[in-house]
């Protein structure tokens, strides 16, 4: 099995309740990759346990070829030898020391621990100054941390994980206690950063938006089980089940009835009427392949909806000519959201849609609601 770092089966459970169940994944080097999932799902935990700041119950986990931990070995490397950096949500600073001298401990205490040979070779100043450089905060260097701001504590805090060059860096909702502003400037120059670097990242977050701008892959997690691990743009366009669909931004479900003869897939909708796909490998496997009829649930998120009022199409949804379902309907709310508006419209036969606008529209005011066959993907009911 290749990969730079591979996890499988990692479990582990605090008394009666199974926290994180038979995780694995891998990760190649130089990779950037989010686990999101809501509060509680395991990911905290799965970080702590990659870490080495707790002990799983079962599995292994091995880095760049070295065994972190194996159960059916016994084998467990404790944290301080694992040669990776974590960031934690707090930043965890050490109060009393100045900004310079936080980033220089790693150093120190790396150089300590280091092989005879390596002692007198670790470049402990250059190393510093060249992290402080880095995040932009070389002026800061004599400064303590109660004298920082939140922004400036998280880029210390990413200096000190960063200075001793490690094989894996883990980061544990690092922006959460920041501002919008300000996380969204250090998420952009954070990503540069590690990818200008070649480092290695796994990141802890429940932001959807953070997850799919910053990685290059993302792990989606719930009850301590992974749903889907796949690139940002499949997880967000073709989810594996309804659960990750309505995690991953806004979405519609419309339940559907899919009919496969093997040569083409029909899609019937509660209103009776009919779509037909000549493909059938454009939909999941699990649909794809199955024989006859079965129901399911067609995702649409809200820009694949365009909005027709009369003759006259105003939504900015691409236009598709043909193999388009119309679905009437009367708005029941409407919400700025700066740049566009999101309008929920209760739909004949389907409940409620929600779909994207440049202008407002009345309350009650009577919509026609346009689907192209492209913007659907099914998934199990």
């Amino acid at each position: 099995m290749g990969g730079f770092f591979i996890v499988t089966k990692i479990s582990k459970s605090f008394g009666p309740h199974k926290v994180v169940d038979e995780v694995s994944f891998t990760l190649n080097a130089g990779e950037i990759v989010s686990i999101l999932g809501p509060s509680g799902c395991g990911k905290t935990t799965l970080l702590r346990l990659l870490a080495g700041l707790e002990l799983p119950d079962d599995g292994s986990i091995i880095c760049d070829g070295h065994t972190f931990y194996q159960a059916e070995t016994g084998v467990f490397l404790p944290p301080e030898k694992r040669e990776l950096s974590l960031v934690f949500q707090d930043y965890a600073l050490w109060p009393h020391l100045t900004v310079y001298q936080n980033v220089e401990m790693v150093l120190k205490y790396r150089r300590q621990n280091a092989p005879d040979r390596r002692k007198s070779t670790l470049p402990v100043r250059e190393r510093v100054l060249e992290a402080l450089d880095l995040l932009n905060i070389g002026s800061l260097a004599g400064r303590y941390p109660q004298q920082l701001s939140g922004g400036q504590q998280q880029r210390v805090a990413v200096a000190r994980a960063i200075v001793a060059r490690p094989k894996l860096v883990l980061l544990d909702e690092p922006f959460s206690a920041l501002d919008r502003r300000l996380r969204l400037e250090l998420r952009h120059e954070l990503g540069t950063l590690l990818r200008r670097r070649h480092l290695t990242v796994l990141h802890v977050t429940h932001d959807q938006e953070e997850a799919l701008t910053m990685s290059d892959k993302v792990i989606v997690m719930d009850g301590g089980k992974i749903l889907q691990l796949d690139q940002p743009d499949k997880v967000y366009s073709c989810p594996v089940s309804a659960q990750v669909a309505e995690f991953i931004g806004k979405s519609n479900l419309i339940p559907v009835t899919v009919h496969n003869t093997g040569n083409a897939v029909a899609i019937e909708f509660p209103n009776g009427v009919t779509l037909v796909e000549l493909d059938p490998h454009t939909f999941p496997p699990a649909l794809s392949t199955h024989r006859g009829s079965a129901r399911a649930l067609a995702l649409v998120r809200p820009e694949g909806i365009r909005i027709a009022t009369g003759n006259k199409e105003v939504s900015p949804a691409p236009a598709a000519k043909g193999r388009t379902i119309c679905l009437p309907g009367k708005v029941r709310n409407v919400e700025y959201l700066g740049d566009r508006y999101l309008i929920t419209v209760e739909a004949d036969t389907h409940g409620d849609l929600y779909c994207y606008s440049p202008h407002p529209y009345r309350a009650a005011e009577p919509l026609d609601l346009r689907i192209p066959l492209t913007a659907l993907w099914l998934v199990p009911a």
